[in-house]
């Protein structure tokens, strides 16, 4: 029987996202963005890329490409997920099933 200090401790913060690793190789914004919003919800956020850039708003990253740990980080990634800026007619024209588009 757990003791009253464990059942009254407070549970362990879950996030939706935890456990997911998110590698950002973009050089736009919205990649940026996006990284921070998953990050934000509990991802794990690599930003690949030469240091500095959008130095503000990259978030929590950890690796950088020229670095032997982040070409290793960037191995490791088993799904792409791209972000575009393009326009809903745009998109459309790609007919790709593998573009999720979210306007």
């Amino acid at each position: 029987m757990p003791s009253t200090s464990d059942a009254l401790a407070a549970p362990e913060p879950t996030t939706p996202l935890a456990g997911i690793r998110v590698v950002d190789l973009s050089t736009t914004l919205p990649g940026a963005f996006c990284k921070q919003f998953l990050a934000d919800r509990g991802a794990e956020g690599l930003m690949l890329e030469a240091p500095l850039r959008f130095s503000s708003l990259v978030g929590p990253s950890r690796s950088e490409i020229r670095a032997p740990g982040g070409r290793l980080a960037g191995r490791h990634t088993v799904a792409v997920l791209r972000v575009f800026g393009y326009d809903d007619a745009t998109i459309a024209k790609w007919q790709d099933a593998g573009v999720i588009h979210c306007g």
